[in-house]
């Protein structure tokens, strides 16, 4: 739970004490007096008990206040030393995330000294506004490089589903708001993982095959998204204007130029993460 949820849930359980003592002091009251009208018997007595229960029932309204007051005021006390606990330890999460990417970069350029954090980035934003644009042509084969086989195939997909009702999901005014490395997973089974968060908004809507609109509007929405891309964990960053090294057909051992993406000779599909990063995931993020 985010620091802000925490606070308002905070709030709202604070609202719901604070009537709830309110109610107890006011019922005590009223049956205090209740009470004593009871006990009236004659009309003098009656009388003077009324008075005497009234002047009770004032009084005890004034402490149920009161009393309302002195507990909220508590309340308020202790949302606030928990609101900022939560601020520190959130805080500190935060902290220790920052320190794990710190180190998890320095093994990844001690075994691939030609990685550099801004020039993937800059990488990673032209990909996503490359997988848009392909998204929104419904046409996915020109970036087919650019995605694991696994992420091509749900794209594709949805893609083609999209091709049998008629439709297209168009996408414009895309702007990245903000893209920041967010955690570094090494080797794991045999790949290498950069967990990037992405901020941006877009215009997104479904048009049929006479353009109007199915679903979505002109405005644009924003939204938070973490891409994982995916490489080899024997690949390696080349020198700028180089070719990357070639590779061996994983079903002939045909050596393969950088980028093929099905070998020429047995017709075999070969991942793009022999080459370098593709994107091999997507997670919306919560709250």
């Amino acid at each position: 739970m985010k620091a802000g949820h925490l606070g308002t849930a905070l709030v709202a359980i604070i609202i719901i004490l604070s009537l709830a003592v309110g109610d107890g002091f006011a019922r005590g009251g009223g049956g205090g007096g209740g009470s004593h009208s009871g006990g009236g018997g004659g009309s003098s007595g009656s009388s003077s008990t009324s008075r005497s229960s009234g002047g009770n029932y004032n009084n005890c309204n004034t402490q149920g206040i009161l009393g309302m007051l002195a507990c909220t005021g508590v309340l308020l006390v202790i949302c606030a030393v928990v609101a900022y606990t939560a601020r520190i330890f959130f805080g500190i999460g935060d902290y220790f995330r920052k320190m794990q990417l710190s180190a998890a970069l320095r093994r990844l350029k001690a075994k691939d000294p030609l990685f550099n954090e801004g020039e993937f980035i800059l990488r990673a934003q032209q990909v996503f506004i490359d997988l848009q644009l392909a998204w929104s042509r419904n046409d996915l084969h020109p970036v087919r490089n650019l995605l694991s086989e696994k992420e091509f195939n749900r794209w594709n997909d949805q893609v083609l589903e999209m091709k049998a009702k008629g439709q297209m999901n168009v996408l414009e005014d895309i702007q990245i708001k903000g893209m920041a490395l967010h955690e570094i997973i090494l080797d794991t089974a045999g790949l290498d993982h950069l967990k990037v968060k992405i901020e941006a908004s877009m215009v997104d809507k479904t048009l049929d095959a006479q353009g109007s609109l199915v679903k979505g509007s002109g405005a644009a929405t924003a939204f938070s998204e973490y891409w994982f891309f995916a490489r080899g964990a024997l690949a390696r960053t080349c020198p700028r204007g180089s070719e990357p090294p070639s590779i061996a057909c994983p079903a002939c051992a045909k050596e393969l130029k950088s980028g093929t993406l099905a070998c020429p000779s047995c017709g075999t599909v070969v991942s793009s993460l022999s080459y370098g990063w593709v994107l091999n995931k997507i997670l919306q993020v919560s709250g």
